[in-house]
């Protein structure tokens, strides 16, 4: 029974896999590093999510054109950890992924309930590192570099005394990085002066914008978000066909011939 099923989820990734490879490298999204939306729509043309996934994205559109839920220093955006794997295809590369895992350990061990839970915690690593090992490396990160007024009032101060001024010009970005930092190039860092010690808010303000003082932000533009679903889908099929792969080998190679 279990090469049955293995056989048949390995052939449906067989079939559908060089599918959604040629339409993803006909896309010309592995070669975009600016606006992907066109080149997005493209590819997500030849791509049907789950009903669950599209019904999330459907409710979800008003918000992400605003730029997602309102929170401290920024907005929680389709690129947040908690929102971008319960959005798009990404779900599906999830599930083949912790299927076949689930197998696999299950053929190795020859126990069902240490399978499973061997196979839920490696499912809750994965998820739990991808979105700070793995994620922020599959496109490299665009840069900008503008004057900003510091307002002490909103701005985020650090335990060392760095400011970070919140981005509110960028509806949906993943904002990696955000330094604030004199026109020499330096990090800035918050003197001990009396207009911000012992002065006024006004008093502090007026201080901070004599220091002429600019935003370095390292960012993933909203316009990558499919492009991102892409390569991590794509990387989860992979190894989902990997895992089937191996656990078809493995039982195969270990059956009693009569």
């Amino acid at each position: 029974m279990a090469v049955t099923v293995l056989t048949a989820f390995a052939v449906i990734l067989g079939v559908t896999g060089p599918n959604l490879a040629h339409a993803y490298a006909a896309s010309g999204l592995a070669s975009c590093r600016g606006n992907c939306t066109s080149l997005s729509g493209t590819f997500l043309s030849q791509v049907n999510p789950t009903p669950s996934t599209r019904c999330c994205t459907w409710w979800s559109g008003p918000i992400d054109q605003a730029g997602g839920f309102p929170v401290t220093m920024g907005q929680l955006s389709r690129f947040s950890p908690l929102v971008f794997d319960a959005r798009g295809f990404a779900p599906v590369g999830y599930a083949a992924f912790a299927f076949t895992l689930g197998v696999t350990v299950g053929v190795l061990t020859r126990r069902t309930v240490p399978a499973m839970a061997i196979a839920l915690a490696c499912v809750a690593i994965v998820q739990l590192g991808w979105p700070t090992v793995v994620r922020p490396h599959l496109i490299p990160p665009a840069t900008a570099t503008s004057a900003v007024r510091v307002d002490v009032s909103t701005a985020r101060i650090g335990h060392n005394g760095g400011l970070a001024v919140p981005v509110t010009d960028m509806p949906g970005a993943w904002i990696i990085s955000n330094q604030t930092i004199t026109p020499s190039g330096q990090v800035f860092v918050l003197p001990d002066v009396a207009a911000c010690n012992t002065g006024t808010q006004q008093q502090c303000n007026g201080f901070l914008a004599r220091q002429h003082l600019r935003r370095q932000i390292t960012y993933q533009p909203a316009s990558r978000f499919w492009a991102f679903q892409a390569y991590e889908t794509a990387i989860l099929a992979v190894l989902s066909l990997a895992l089937a792969g191996f656990c078809v080998w493995w039982i195969r190679s270990r059956r009693v011939t009569p």
